[in-house]
């Protein structure tokens, strides 16, 4: 996409999403989240996908891939740090990028995406 979209997230509301992270859960995608060249191998993949496309435009997928980089981070803080679901969808959006095997966050950080509160109605 070309601009940050407001996708549903009322999710984030529901009893579970405010409980941390499972220890399982941690212990099946922690050790993932951290090995860079996992992160590197997926990004790559992804990159050799989406060049198929006619309309693929290297210099927004590096924006992007900066952005999915920041949000491994962000998910690798949560779970380290016992946040929830919940908790971590109102972190602030950042962009990371790699150089010389070392994740280097960049001075970004969106606003939040505003989401209106509601209730679910009992039925």
């Amino acid at each position: 996409p070309d601009e940050w979209r407001a996708y549903p997230y009322y999710w984030a509301w529901l009893p579970y999403a405010s409980k941390p992270f499972s220890e399982k859960t941690k212990e099946l995608v922690l050790h993932k989240l951290r090995d860079l060249n996992l992160v590197k191998g997926l990004l790559d993949e992804l990159n050799k996908l989406f060049k198929h496309d006619k309309g693929f435009d290297k210099t927004l997928f590096d924006k992007q891939a900066s952005v999915m980089r920041g949000q491994i981070l962000n998910l690798c803080q949560a779970l380290e740090s016992g946040m929830s679901p919940s908790s971590l969808f109102r972190c602030h959006c950042s962009e990371s990028s790699v150089t010389a095997g070392v994740r280097v966050p960049l001075l970004f950080s969106s606003s939040r995406i505003n989401i209106p509160s509601f209730h679910l109605a009992n039925t």
